[in-house]
């Protein structure tokens, strides 16, 4: 859940990204932003007009990819 403007929350998307280390690939979207982090890719979508925030990451080891996304949610 988000109350951010469509801006906003992509530019915190990015962000939250390279706090994370995901800085390989590194690249804004006009939804949010993708990275890779060794064997690891994520994707954070804004859609504001309905305030969802999506997190993704994908990756050889699932409990690894999890926690991930569990750390990147934590940080936006």
């Amino acid at each position: 859940d988000t109350n951010l403007s469509q801006g906003r929350c992509v530019d915190n998307a990015g962000a939250t990204m390279k706090r994370a280390g995901f800085t390989e690939r590194f690249e804004f979207l006009r939804t949010g932003a993708f990275a890779v982090k060794g064997r690891y890719s994520a994707i954070i979508r804004c859609t504001a007009d309905k305030n969802v925030v999506f997190f993704a990451v994908a990756g050889p080891d699932n409990k690894t990819a999890e926690n991930l996304v569990v750390r990147l949610r934590n940080s936006f």
